[in-house]
């Protein structure tokens, strides 16, 4: 799974556990919460030695821009490049990410449609129940 998928999807999550939920899935939710936390300050970590890469800095880090707010880049950097690197890190996969939730755990969440699209991986199908 694309790790800014499992951000997205902790937003979601944050945004949708701030009315009162059941113990069980508010639990679930700040279980997955923390592991997102994890994939998320990585993530940061990553994005933010991309542009201390090709960034320009003053004597104290911080990073220089344009009158127009764009990032002032080193000598031989380009937007391009620190474009490249960002979609690499947005591709990164994280391969032991294993949370998922049922339709019928999710039912008390008022979620757009464009929020459900973001959690769709994270959703199971209920199973049918014969009987």
């Amino acid at each position: 799974m694309k790790i800014t998928k499992i951000i997205q999807a902790k937003n979601v999550f944050l945004e949708a556990s701030r009315k009162k939920l059941s113990f069980a899935l508010s639990r679930k939710l700040f279980k997955f919460c923390k592991a997102a936390e994890v994939e998320e300050e990585f993530y940061r970590d990553k994005y933010r030695e991309a542009v201390a890469e090709v960034a320009q800095t003053d004597g104290k880090g911080k990073i220089l821009t344009n009158k127009d707010g764009s990032i002032k880049y080193k000598e031989g950097k380009t937007e391009a490049e620190l474009n490249k690197i960002i979609a690499e890190i947005n591709n990164v996969e994280v391969d032991d990410f294993n949370f998922s939730f049922t339709e019928d755990e999710l039912s008390t969440l008022d979620l757009s449609i464009g929020e459900q699209a973001i959690l769709d991986d994270f959703i199971r199908e209920d199973e049918v129940k014969e009987g």
